[in-house]
């Protein structure tokens, strides 16, 4: 994935950083997930109000994560005093997608400061999957592995996912800050023998602990934390060879 992050008081766009940092630095700051498509972003006017372009367009929101026990409510309430425009939706999600050419996935997010009443940061990530992944997750069904997806991402980005993939859409968790992708672990070993967790971000830290195996790939570009390192069970180079263990562990 690819992240583009804006700082709206300094008007500079900053790259390599990690979106739940910013959030982590602050009392009440929480990282929005806005779910609308690129299209609709590019196309509004630029000099409109992030909050009215919410309003109009009757976007939904979901906290990716915060800093803080929040409330929808106090959000939208902050974002209606910030005077964070379209543009700037506009110039993290072109910068974004410029550095991942054919993406298969793109979207905005905002960084909001509860505490001051404002928006500091607006976020543009775009991803494309890793070569193979298809073709891996065929593999697993074809052995009879359940397959789930838990992401920050919005619902749209992974419902497309979920429809490439051919994953069942019960079966996927969108939004799912670090702390909800943990319970989800929790909650799948009850009902399964070995429950397997691959991750490739700090997000992922929590699930990966949690699960009877915990698999790091570090095939993305981005800098890897050191804890996750830590904290796998395996440290992988390429998504195919998650084939490989999986096939290996006794389900019997």
């Amino acid at each position: 994935m690819h992240r583009v992050i804006k700082d709206i008081e300094k008007g500079k766009l900053i790259y390599d950083i990690v979106s739940t940092d910013i959030v982590s630095m602050g009392q009440k700051c929480a990282l929005v997930v806005l779910h609308t498509d690129p299209e609709t972003i590019m196309k509004s006017p630029k000099y409109q109000k992030i909050s009215d372009f919410i309003k109009d367009h009757n976007i939904k929101i979901d906290v990716s994560c915060a800093s803080s026990p929040v409330t929808k409510e106090e959000i939208l309430d902050t974002i209606t005093k910030g005077n964070t425009t379209v543009e700037d939706l506009q110039e993290v999600l072109k910068s974004a997608e410029e550095k991942c050419k054919e993406n298969y996935y793109s979207g905005v997010g905002i960084i909001v400061n509860l505490q001051e009443k404002n928006i500091p940061y607006v976020i543009g990530t775009c991803g494309r999957l890793f070569l193979g992944v298809r073709e891996l997750m065929e593999e697993l069904k074809n052995a009879k592995i359940d397959l789930y997806i838990a992401s920050g991402d919005s619902t749209r980005n992974l419902m497309n996912l979920a429809n490439y993939l051919d994953i069942p859409k019960d079966k996927v968790f969108s939004v799912a800050t670090p702390k909800i992708k943990e319970n989800i672990i929790k909650e799948l070993k009850k009902r399964y023998k070995i429950v397997i967790m691959v991750g490739n971000g700090i997000n992922d830290l929590l699930a990966i602990k949690a699960a009877d195996i915990g698999i790091l790939t570090i095939q993305q570009a981005e800098k890897t934390p050191a804890i996750l390192c830590k904290e796998a069970d395996v440290i992988i180079k390429n998504i195919y060879e998650v084939l490989d263990i999986v096939l290996q562990v006794d389900r019997t």
